[in-house]
């Protein structure tokens, strides 16, 4: 025993590691322990682990060859959570002392001291490239690349590459396909990924979700497939590089006086959704304002579609379409109605007759992405009919996603695809109100109002609040 009743440790201590063991992540790291290759390259599905070989790898590292390792993710966000997993997974040794663990706003530390290894200090950085240029200068001995299709180019090559020179350390990427139309280079990890194939020095691994070793997890990304956009399934799931020309909305059917179908069936519920001008200075950003609905079998009729140039011919188109087709609702993309249009509909209200506003959320995605998911998968199925002579919808149909959102005053093929994302505000709308499921009431019981006294106190409430919230809720 040493001083104090503390033992004196002379060696380092081997720690049993809940390690990975899915079949592909035992062959990663089989091939990352035979030593024969420095860079590592895993180009795999969501949900099937990666994120928790990375993890494993870099404790192990940490603490069986100490030195400073780097886990480097997109987000702070993302760093916080990996960090917080691996605080709850090495509680023990951090009770004792032997691990400590330091969190700042944006960087976060795993040191392990030497009475743990029996040699020198070891520390597992975890960066964010939200600020990647203040990275640079540091020397490390390993690299942990987590989401590498959110990378840039410049941020290996010429801030972290360099940091493993010295020391002539390992790198190890791990990411799924990112989306073309979101990602600020989208063409990274291809490039990176076609080096690595090539080159006898890097080691690859590509998995699918067919790959998962989890029957259910399998299953229940098959039943998401009819629902899914097929590029967005592509990438997320089959692990696809799928670029910008790939993507093209499937042919819909049309209807009308020279087709097959002459008018809509009974029963639909017809709805004017609207697209508001978001950019005053592009001229070429109009609002738009379409009448769509769902009849039998989840169809999507679309009757009527048509560009406005100001609010005021917004609420002519508004009011036409809904005395036309009795519509029984108007849906508003959030944004623009808090942004003053609510204003201009009560108003209008008031004078022109009442109008059932809807707010439609757009869930914080990009304009591509909405009408991607709305209309992609419906249309695939055949459960798109457009009234013939909307030439300028079929005209956004046929042309999406070319020059997407790119400024029309400087690119003669920009689009704006206002009319599409007006519709898909409908789509998304059907979409929720139709799979909709009420919540079972939670059950008032002792462990539910502790639960909720515990959330109250996290919140910053007195314990007269919590203390009277618990006896509201029948405990005593």
């Amino acid at each position: 025993m040493g001083k104090g009743g503390r033992t004196a440790m002379v060696k380092g201590t081997d720690l049993e590691f809940a390690w990975p063991t899915w079949p592909w992540q035992a062959a990663a790291t089989e091939a990352f322990d035979c030593g024969k290759y420095k860079r590592h390259v895993y180009r795999v599905s969501r949900q099937i682990g990666k994120t928790a070989l990375l993890q494993a790898i870099g404790l192990r590292e940490v603490m069986q060859r100490p030195d400073v390792y780097w886990y480097v993710a997109p987000s702070y966000d993302r760093c916080e959570a990996v960090y917080s997993e691996m605080v709850d997974a090495l509680n023990d040794p951090i009770q004792a002392g032997l691990v400590v663990t330091k969190a700042a706003k944006a960087w976060w530390i795993i040191r392990v001291t030497r009475e743990l290894t029996g040699g020198r200090q070891g520390e597992l950085h975890l960066k964010s490239l939200g600020n990647p240029e203040m990275l640079r200068g540091a020397t490390i001995a390993g690299l942990l690349g987590d989401e590498i299709g959110l990378w840039e180019e410049r941020h290996w090559d010429s801030i972290l590459e360099p940091m493993l020179l010295v020391k002539n350390g390992w790198a190890v990427f791990a990411g799924t396909p990112p989306d073309p139309f979101t990602c600020l280079d989208p063409d990274f990890f291809p490039r990176l990924w076609d080096r690595a194939v090539n080159d006898d020095d890097w080691w690859t691994m590509y998995q699918t979700y067919e790959d998962h070793p989890l029957p259910h997890v399998v299953s229940q990304i098959e039943n998401k497939r009819p629902t899914m956009a097929v590029d967005r399934f592509d990438r997320e799931y089959m692990a696809n590089f799928t670029g910008r020309k790939e993507v093209k909305l499937p042919t819909p059917k049309l209807w009308g006086n020279d087709q097959a179908w002459k008018r809509p069936p009974d029963g639909i519920d017809w709805a004017v959704t609207i697209d508001l001008a978001d950019n005053e200075k592009d001229f070429g950003d109009k609002a738009a304002v379409i009448c769509s609905g769902f009849g039998p079998g989840g169809n999507l009729w679309i009757i009527d579609a048509k560009y406005a140039k100001n609010p005021s011919q917004v609420l002519d188109l508004v009011y036409l379409m809904m005395g036309a087709y009795s519509a029984m609702w108007v849906g508003v993309q959030n944004t623009g109605y808090d942004h003053g249009f609510r204003y201009t509909l009560e108003q209008a209200a008031l004078n022109r007759g009442p109008l059932n506003v809807v707010t439609l959320s757009i869930g914080g995605q990009s304009k591509y992405r909405r009408i991607i998911n709305a209309y992609e998968p419906l249309s695939r199925a055949g459960k798109v009919y457009i009234q013939q002579d909307l030439r300028e919808f079929l005209n956004e149909w046929e042309r999406f996603p070319k020059g997407l959102l790119q400024n029309t005053q400087r690119n003669p093929d920009a689009h704006h695809f206002d009319m599409l994302d007006a519709g898909a505000g409908r789509v998304e709308h059907w979409w929720k109100a139709s799979h909709w499921t009420p919540k079972e009431p939670e059950p008032i019981n002792c462990f539910n109002a502790a639960k909720r006294a515990v959330k109250a106190r996290k919140k910053g409430f007195s314990a007269h609040r919590i203390n009277d919230r618990i006896f509201r809720m029948g405990v005593k």
